[in-house]
């Protein structure tokens, strides 16, 4: 079994928009065979990849090929595993020391979106109160008082 380490920075494996894990060249030469199944995995064992005829991926993978797996965020731990028929097996650790968190980046619009629609129906609350002339604790001016509903006899 071949084991190895790849320590990197986010930034150096950024291909903008996406970040980019790619497998050094390999002794064993068998990544493309048919006869091998290799996957992405995150460290608590999730299976985020798998490459073959038919690759299989899912967040935050975005795209796999035989040496190469593309995310849409960097991750702190990734592994690649590849077991052959023939016996030979590869596994190579991923390891940044600045990850992204998909958290912080995913979700910073919906918050926006929040504050745009509050400020939205803050403003018309204060327009509508300034149309009736309340915004400032003025009070309307008083109605016309109907005089027969007086206590003094019609005449």
């Amino acid at each position: 079994m071949v084991v190895s380490h790849i320590s990197f920075e986010c930034e150096k494996i950024r291909k903008a928009p996406r970040y980019e894990y790619l497998l050094p060249a390999t002794s064993s030469g068998n990544r493309s065979d048919p006869g091998c199944d290799a996957s992405w995995t995150l460290k608590n064992g999730t299976v985020i990849a798998v490459r073959g005829p038919y690759p299989n991926f899912t967040a935050p993978a975005v795209h796999v090929e035989d040496d190469r797996l593309l995310t849409d965020h960097c991750e702190r731990d990734l592994f690649y595993h590849m077991d052959c028929i023939d016996g030979i097996s590869e596994e190579i650790q991923f390891h940044s020391s600045d990850p992204t968190n998909a958290a912080d980046n995913g979700y910073w619009w919906i918050v926006l979106i929040l504050i745009i629609v509050v400020l939205c129906l803050a403003a018309i609350l204060v327009f509508r109160r300034l149309r009736r002339g309340r915004l400032f604790g003025r009070k309307e001016p008083c109605q016309n008082v109907d005089k027969s509903s007086s206590d003094e006899p019609l005449v």
